[in-house]
């Protein structure tokens, strides 16, 4: 081979590596597009997704399709196929919620959180979803962001879980379509199908 061929080569491999590069990702504190961001979608408050959930903790796993609505505190989760049930439907606000299984059992609980690990005997962390599912960190808990250029957070690190996005819906406000949240040998995806807000 020449050593023009060579060069030739060297230079298309860096141009294609190049375009698979993600957009750079820094500190969230110091990106003016994340803090605009952030000031939008601190206005949704009332919104719906359709898609998959799925929970695994070391060789444990389930898995279900995902219906969601929240209005401010208010809340209703519908999950068909968990658990090894048909329909899990969950309903709360600020004062409690309540899980209803397709064969008439009932569970309550002050929060979903508690709930949902007494139900299955995993900690999911429902009520930091709320707000991770909109690619924002939970209110009022220390995080530590990333964020990419255009100002969608890449990465949140919060109440020791790490929580990473994967793609995202192109119409504006862009919210995520993909996002995984891990802590120790406990991980949760979400895999959103449809937005409405």
């Amino acid at each position: 081979m020449t050593a023009k061929r060579a060069t030739a080569l060297v230079l298309a491999s860096a141009l294609l590596a190049a375009c698979a590069v993600a957009p750079p990702v820094g500190d969230a504190n110091d990106n003016p597009a994340w803090r605009v961001r952030s000031a939008q979608l601190a206005k949704i408050d009332r919104w719906q997704v359709q898609g998959r959930i799925g929970v695994v903790r070391g060789r444990e796993a389930w898995s279900a399709s995902l219906a969601w609505r929240q209005d401010g505190t208010q809340y209703a989760i519908d999950l068909l196929g968990p658990f090894g049930a048909g329909r899990v439907h969950v309903e709360g606000d600020a004062n409690g919620v309540t899980l209803f299984t397709g064969d008439g059992q009932q569970l309550s609980a002050a929060d979903a959180d508690e709930l949902i690990e007494r139900a299955t005997g995993v900690a999911v962390p429902v009520a930091a979803l709320r707000d991770w599912v909109l690619g924002r960190p939970q209110a009022g808990v220390p995080a530590r962001l990333q964020a990419d250029v255009r100002g969608r957070l890449t990465r949140i690190e919060q109440a020791g879980w790490v929580v990473e996005y994967g793609a995202w819906q192109a119409q504006a406000p862009e919210l995520p379509l993909k996002l995984r949240a891990e802590h120790g040998d406990v991980q949760v995806r979400l895999s959103i199908e449809r937005w409405d807000t």
